[in-house]
């Protein structure tokens, strides 16, 4: 990830999971019925009726696999990042993940295993740096040495 991490803020609007960041689009995860993640221009939405979205205010929308639960997103000049926990149901393993997501088409261009789910929000980019709480209380640190 090149640069800083643009400012974004969480909410929560008619079911949806929003981050809205300060300078793009408005960026959204519906883990609730859909399992899709969610790009939205800002300039095309109305963001006080979120529950009335049409097709044409959608950038992109992309299914999540049934057994990813979004925990932390954050947005860089690369893309998005997208962390999470991955549920095994056959061995009630649970690990996680770091997706980092095109903000063009939604398609994820890297992505890295984790030792365990990240946090709620506990993502941050620092310094061309990506760091995750996880829930087994590690941090782990993507970026260049140095």
């Amino acid at each position: 990830m090149h640069g800083v991490a643009r400012s974004f803020a969480l909410l929560s609007v008619g079911g949806l999971m929003l981050c809205a960041a300060m300078a793009g689009g408005v960026l959204a995860q519906d883990d609730a019925q859909a399992r899709r993640l969610y790009a939205l221009a800002r300039e095309k939405t109305n963001i006080a009726e979120k529950d009335k979205l049409k097709a044409e205010e959608f950038t992109w929308r992309v299914p999540m696999k049934g057994n990813h639960q979004v925990e932390a997103m954050a947005l860089c000049d690369d893309g998005l990042l997208v962390a999470g926990g991955v549920w095994d149901a056959q061995s009630t393993k649970v690990t996680g993940f770091l997706w980092v997501v095109s903000l063009q088409d939604g398609k994820t261009t890297a992505e890295f295993p984790l030792d365990a789910p990240p946090t709620l929000d506990g993502l941050a980019v620092a310094n061309q740096r990506i760091y995750v709480s996880l829930q087994n209380g590690a941090v782990v640190c993507f970026g260049k040495e140095g």
